[in-house]
């Protein structure tokens, strides 16, 4: 099994969606129960652990988080924003098609 390596850039991202769910999740009834069972998971530990920088945010999980807190993702991922958001702004974003277009290109992503 491979170790999930968490970078500064990880952390960061982290961060800045951890904010972003603070001042936001109340006003969307928006638990991280709620988004951890979105994000594929069990419930809460899911969420929390892609908050708290346990588990770094891949494209289908910042996508859903962009999605839920009705944000962008270029708030809390710079660097996910530029793979996700131009296809985002053409209308065609979704977690399966994201994941079609980066098998066709050769990448293995683990979206699931």
């Amino acid at each position: 099994m491979v170790k999930n390596v968490i970078t500064e850039e990880h952390r960061k991202e982290a961060s800045a969606l951890k904010a972003i769910y603070k001042a936001k999740s109340k006003h969307l009834n928006l638990t991280q129960e709620k988004l951890g069972i979105k994000l594929g998971g069990s419930g809460q530990s899911t969420a929390s652990n892609y908050l708290n920088a346990v588990t770094a945010l891949n494209l289908r999980s910042a996508w859903i988080f962009a999605k839920e807190l009705d944000v962008s993702v270029s708030e809390f991922s710079p660097s996910l924003a530029s793979i996700i958001e131009p296809d985002q702004q053409a209308g065609d974003i979704s977690p399966d098609l994201l994941r079609e277009k980066w098998e066709r290109l050769g990448v293995l992503l683990w979206l699931y």
